[in-house]
């Protein structure tokens, strides 16, 4: 099973900021719907918190000490391990695999990701959360810049493949 990490991500590796995006940038978000759409999100009970509400058109498997709740959308496990496995077992044939953070989530899956998207937004300001270092087991296949109009609104996007 292909496994795909994507986060935005500010110049300095900027993750988050009290819970959520510290930047606002619609074209990116755009983006990823776009690129996750159907697909099965794996994330951490933290990122799933700052959605509020399971993605429309994906299944979210989320990753807390906390199993209660979930439906046929949204489940909880534990532990990396059983979302991986969980993924597995409800993935359709057409379906792609996201891991989508936070920071703690990232740093576990970075084994098990053979794919990283990566946005990068034009945000220089302060975060709590860091995307963790990956440019040693990875390199970079494709890149695509993203100009709009409103500087907030620009990115780079970074396909990354795992080396060899």
């Amino acid at each position: 099973m292909k496994v795909t990490g994507i986060a935005a991500i500010g110049k300095n590796r900027q993750l988050g900021l009290n819970g959520k995006l510290p930047w606002k940038n619609d074209s990116e978000l755009a983006h990823f719907k776009s690129t996750t759409k159907n697909g099965i999100l794996i994330m951490g009970r933290k990122t799933f918190d700052s959605i509020k509400n399971p993605l429309y058109g994906r299944k979210s498997i989320v990753i807390s000490k906390n199993l209660s709740g979930g439906d046929k959308n949204h489940f909880y496990v534990n532990s990396l391990e059983n979302a991986l496995v969980l993924a597995r077992f409800i993935k359709n044939v057409d379906q792609n695999v996201f891991v989508i953070g936070g920071s703690n989530v990232f740093k576990q899956a970075l084994p098990h990701i053979s794919e990283l998207i990566i946005s990068e937004v034009e945000y220089d300001g302060d975060a709590d959360t860091l995307f963790p270092s990956f440019e040693k087991e990875y390199e970079c296949v494709e890149m695509k810049v993203c100009n709009r109009p409103s500087k907030e609104d620009r990115f780079t996007v970074r396909k990354y493949c795992k080396k060899m």
